[in-house]
């Protein structure tokens, strides 16, 4: 194995995420998902692998390591988080590869209403395995206007400590298992999940494809146990040159008597685009369509639909309360790669439900 560019990375670190030594057998697959398994992952993704003929049936294994500047990040990747960290209202702060190990440092400084106080550990294990310390605080304000939970809110300074490992499976499957300790208040919870994605390629902006997210997990209180479960689902078709359109569903269970802190909540983007989480529930069954026009200077427009109910615990399920909303948004992708978004939404059943938002677009 042959190693370029790693002036201060760790060579043996570099082998250990590799894998492969001196006469191990692989294929061209082995490869693919040897590289999927790098970029998945932050403390990674620097790394490049592509094999070079070297012999009779031999073939070298050559690592490329961009390793930049001491931040590791280019000036567009800088811009990218200027812009989100000024859209978003906090300041980022990052430092990739410590000490040649490939660890990643961060820390995260709202200024917003929510006023994150975070930092984060990332560290490398295997090739496609990672693992994420992140600690810190944060305000969390609930105000439920419609829905089963109308009239209840909760204010307050949560807690947070959370370590999550992540594994690739394949190049379009990857597992996350979180296990995070919460302290609302007074009230300590630990709330354990694991998460499977499926559909890696889908996430990427310019490739279309279908994409599928399943979690479950349980939430413990000091005596009781709340389980959970939740599913999202997400399918791009291209209709024609320049027209795209994105079909959504999602679906998600709580407990009964589940504290209110940590029910579903649902609206706003990804939910329903003109309620902004104002909808706290049990249960709920959300879906939706974007139909993108795409245009010259890289600007798009779109049309929004969607519609979901909820229920509390003790609901029956059933759609006679189905709520729903329609709405435009123009797009544009700037040079540096973030999108810029100015999105207009309202509600088909509620009167007077809006929700007018501008800023970086998250769901592309």
């Amino acid at each position: 194995m042959l190693v370029y560019g790693a002036f201060t990375t760790n060579e043996g670190l570099l082998r250990r995420l590799v894998g492969y030594k001196r006469g191990d057998l692989f294929t061209t697959e082995d490869l693919q998902l040897l590289q999927a398994r790098l970029n998945h992952n932050e403390t990674q993704r620097s790394i490049t692998v592509v094999p070079r003929p070297a012999g009779d049936k031999t073939v070298n294994i050559v690592v490329y390591v961009d390793e930049g500047t001491w931040f590791m990040q280019s000036p567009w990747e800088l811009g990218y988080r200027l812009v989100n960290d000024l859209a978003t209202q906090r300041v980022t702060l990052r430092y990739l590869n410590v000490g040649g190990r490939m660890v990643n440092l961060s820390g995260v400084w709202g200024l917003g209403p929510t006023k994150e106080r975070l930092l984060g550990v990332e560290l490398p294990v295997t090739s496609g395995l990672e693992v994420t310390l992140t600690a810190g605080t944060y305000n969390v304000s609930r105000q439920v206007t419609l829905g089963p939970y109308a009239g209840q809110s909760w204010d307050g300074k949560r807690t947070q400590t959370k370590i999550n490992a992540t594994a690739v499976v394949r190049p379009d499957l990857y597992l996350s298992l979180a296990s995070t300790y919460l302290l609302d208040g007074v009230e300590p919870y630990f709330d354990n999940s694991l998460t499977l994605h499926y559909g890696l390629a889908g996430l990427v902006r310019t490739s279309y494809g279908g994409r599928t997210s399943v979690c479950v997990g349980i939430l413990k209180g000091e005596s009781d146990y709340y389980p959970y479960a939740a599913c999202h689902v997400a399918k791009d078709k291209p209709l024609s040159d320049g027209t795209i359109i994105t079909l959504r569903g999602s679906a998600g269970y709580r407990a009964a008597d589940t504290p209110f802190a940590h029910l579903f909540f649902q609206g706003g983007t990804g939910s329903l685009e003109a309620y902004n989480p104002i909808l706290a529930c049990n249960r709920y069954v959300t879906m939706g369509a974007q139909l993108r026009f795409c245009g010259s200077n890289n600007i798009s427009l779109v049309l929004l639909a969607d519609g979901g109910s909820v229920w509390d615990a003790s609901e029956p399920i059933t759609f006679d309360q189905l709520r729903s909303s329609g709405g435009i948004a123009l797009r544009w992708i700037s040079p540096v790669g973030f999108v810029l978004e100015a999105k207009y939404a309202r509600s088909l059943t509620d009167p007077g439900v809006e929700r007018f938002t501008f800023g970086l677009c998250t769901q592309y």
